[in-house]
């Protein structure tokens, strides 16, 4: 089901509506403003509701009303922070544990970022966010982490990779015995020094 969009010109689409006859009626027009002017306040009334009982929009207590109906308390937590963890319980409540449903998670509550996912020994896996967290606009590591918690199943170990930098800037050492040109990852690649990231220097 489609959100509902806002119509902010009720008046003007009525108006424009009237047949040809009717237009330029003063009499006619004033009964039709009436009525329309009305129905404009009647819109934004319902839309601003609509707005403020919204995951993504909703504010202050409005944000408790919807984190006691799924389950999460605010504890504390700043309505970025606490927006996340509401969409992750309301996720984790109809999810069942799988890789798939957590990857979904972090789409939901990262939207625009890519993953990377690992898959361990003994029950445990790893999800690394390959582009850069800002602290400013972007969930909390630690809400994000608590969210991964809740939705791995009982028994199986979950780890969650983040940095501020994107993944191809965060330091690195070559896989193996085999030298990997690069221009910003790990300490030097060449001797002497050529290549190298933020580290190239620290290497002689």
């Amino acid at each position: 089901m489609a959100d509902p969009t806002r119509i902010d010109d009720h008046l003007s689409i009525g108006l424009s509506n009237l047949l040809t006859q009717f237009r330029g009626q003063p009499n006619i027009q004033g009964i039709l403003r009436s009525y329309l002017t009305q129905l404009q306040e009647i819109e934004d009334v319902a839309m601003s509701l609509i707005d403020e009982r919204y995951v993504d929009t909703a504010t202050g207590v409005q944000l408790d009303g919807i984190g006691t109906i799924v389950g999460e308390p605010r504890a504390g937590r700043s309505d970025v922070d606490y927006r996340v963890a509401i969409k992750g319980r309301i996720r984790a409540n109809a999810a069942n544990s799988r890789i798939e449903d957590i990857l979904e998670l972090f789409v939901l509550l990262l939207p625009g970022f890519t993953f990377t996912l690992s898959e361990g020994t003994e029950a445990s896996f790893l999800i690394e966010i390959n582009e850069a967290l800002t602290p400013v606009t972007d969930p909390s590591p630690g809400v994000l982490n608590a969210q991964l918690q809740i939705a791995k199943g009982g028994g199986v170990r979950a780890s969650l990779i983040y940095g501020t930098f994107d993944s191809d800037e965060r330091f690195a050492f070559a896989p193996g015995d085999v030298l990997v040109p690069s221009a910003t990852q790990g300490y030097a690649d060449d001797t002497p020094v050529t290549l190298g990231g933020h580290y190239a220097d620290v290497a002689s």
